[in-house]
């Protein structure tokens, strides 16, 4: 069993996977379940996570293919919050509260690809719901955000701002896991002399 601490940094975890491509399914065994994919690259930074919360129970990890399974005891109440008729909706009310800077820095640290100008989280979030969605992230960020409608993306372009605003006060292992996944020499260089 999982104490308090624990499962807030998993409900983390599976809010910050929805919002990019995971997804709750229900499995043989009648229970719910975050499925997800975690890049090669970032398996490293998420098996130190969980080593720092103590985490070894209500997870399967691959560290082939990335594969990332999580329970919860509140997996059947999140499922019932973001998905309708069998659709990742996020919400269909403007609910900031369903978010905190700490799932916004887990969502980029896990999810962001490097773009040659920007960086970008693919979402499988409905559409019609995106802009709801990043209404909700930015409540918490002054950074601006933009959707790509061809593959449903958020982009971020200024990613000095943006990690300024997420890792000012996020222990070390999030801001050196950012600086190194998504800074550009130049742009850490002149984060470097502030």
């Amino acid at each position: 069993m999982h104490n308090k601490l624990q499962n807030q940094f998993l409900y983390e975890v599976i809010i910050a996977s929805l919002i990019a491509k995971g997804e709750i399914v229900y499995n043989r065994e009648r229970k719910y379940l975050l499925k997800t994919t975690i890049s090669r690259e970032k398996h490293d930074y998420f098996l130190s996570l969980l080593n720092l919360n103590h985490i070894n129970k209500s997870i399967y990890f691959d560290t082939v293919d990335g594969t990332l399974v999580i329970a919860h005891p509140s997996m059947e109440s999140i499922y019932n919050k973001w998905y309708k008729n069998g659709e990742k909706i996020f919400s269909t009310r403007l609910e900031h509260t369903r978010l905190n800077l700490s799932i916004i820095l887990l969502m980029f640290n896990l999810y962001a690809e490097k773009q040659k100008y920007n960086i970008s989280i693919e979402t499988t979030v409905s559409y019609q719901q995106l802009r709801t969605l990043l209404y909700c992230i930015q409540f918490h960020l002054n950074t601006p955000l933009d959707v790509v409608e061809k593959h449903p993306k958020i982009k971020v372009s200024n990613t000095i701002q943006l990690y300024q605003e997420l890792c000012r006060d996020a222990p070390i292992i999030h801001k050196s896991f950012f600086l190194k996944s998504y800074m550009a020499a130049k742009e850490l260089s002149l984060e470097l002399k502030k």
